[in-house]
């Protein structure tokens, strides 16, 4: 099951860059970006590990579901 992260910050491919770095470096390996939608979709059981990097990179997060 997927969690969707919102993510108001992210404007443009360099953010998704940004994000995708973030999210590899703290070890989340589910998960889809879609910067129409300024959303992380993760595996649910990744949820507050990509939360958290995405934090530290400087994108914060809401919860979206």
């Amino acid at each position: 099951m997927k969690k969707t992260l919102g993510v108001a910050d992210m404007a443009c491919q360099h953010c998704v860059g940004r994000i995708e770095k973030a999210l590899k470096a703290a070890g989340v390996t589910d998960y889809e970006i879609v910067l129409e939608a300024k959303e992380v979709r993760v595996a649910e059981s990744q949820a507050a590990l990509a939360a958290s990097a995405l934090s530290e990179a400087g994108y914060p997060c809401v919860p979206k579901d």
